[in-house]
């Protein structure tokens, strides 16, 4: 029988998004940056997600069938990895978010919703998600195939405490209300029309190889972004996966990349500024 299924999303995080300590402001040994990541295939091609893993496993001299857990590995085997993923049929989102500038910012009806989850982990997932809905309804379209709320199913990883209930009602309630036309924030929406909110599941890393493969891109991203606790960041590896990065338009930003706040080129320093700048050249 052939599956409805169209399309799978693969959600994993780098860093951490709680807002009340940052290191650079509180002496906290924490992350100035939290980037949420996406890697998003073809439901056909996502079969071939182990086989992937495990040549990039293989390219790195990892035994076979170990988790890649990417940020404890050396240089060597993170680029040997990410040469693997550069050739592959995979494309890949991210919203990446300095914390020190989300530090004042409040939205009760965001935190309504999620009391265990705070604000920043869900607009992002909002973010990521607007877009990545956005681009399988077109390949739909340019494949000439018809348009429905099953052919996406996104997976989001259980790391960091996640739950069903934490990230499901946020997204059931955009759901209620972009069916109403009543979103309270409405420049950007999420397509229902490929994506229902049952399709959405929470697992674990370790048994799900399209996280893994999430997981490399969020700690490539991350791992090239100056801070405190990262003090020789390295653009190396993300550089090697661009060109897998959605685009819309010949344009990464605002669509396989967004930034939050918007206001960065203006609120970062130099240095800061000319990292994120990186990603986009």
């Amino acid at each position: 029988m052939t599956s409805p299924t169209k399309y799978v999303a693969y959600i994993d995080e780098a860093g951490d998004d709680g807002l009340k300590n940052v290191a650079n402001v509180d002496g906290y040994f924490g992350s100035d940056w939290f980037v949420l990541s996406c890697v998003v295939a073809r439901y056909n091609y996502t079969l071939r997600f182990p086989d992937l893993l495990e040549e990039a496993r293989s390219s790195a001299g990892m035994p076979s069938g170990r988790d890649i857990h990417f940020v404890k590995l050396n240089n060597h085997k993170r680029n040997k990895i990410c040469g693997i993923l550069a050739a592959s049929q995979i494309r890949w989102f991210a919203a990446i978010s300095h914390k020190n500038n989300m530090r004042s910012y409040h939205n009760k009806r965001a935190q309504s919703v999620s009391k265990k989850r705070n604000t920043l982990y869900n607009w992002l997932t909002r973010l990521i998600l607007e877009r990545v809905t956005q681009y399988c309804h077109d390949d739909l379209i340019k494949l000439k195939q018809p348009v429905y709320p099953q052919a996406l199913k996104v997976i989001m990883s259980s790391r960091g405490g996640l739950t069903h209930g934490d990230i499901g009602s946020y997204i059931s309630k955009l759901w209620i209300q972009s069916r109403s036309s009543s979103l309270y924030l409405n420049k950007g929406y999420v397509d229902f029309d490929i994506f229902a909110p049952s399709g959405l599941s929470i697992k674990n890393n370790f048994d799900v190889a399209g996280l893994q493969l999430a997981d490399i891109v969020a700690s490539s991203i991350y791992k090239s972004l100056p801070q405190k606790i990262q003090s020789n960041p390295c653009s190396a590896f993300i550089d090697e996966l661009l060109p897998r990065c959605a685009e819309r338009n010949g344009m990464r930003e605002e669509f396989g990349i967004t930034f939050w706040p918007q206001n960065w080129r203006h609120t970062l320093s130099p240095e800061k500024s000319n990292a994120l700048k990186g990603l986009l050249k």
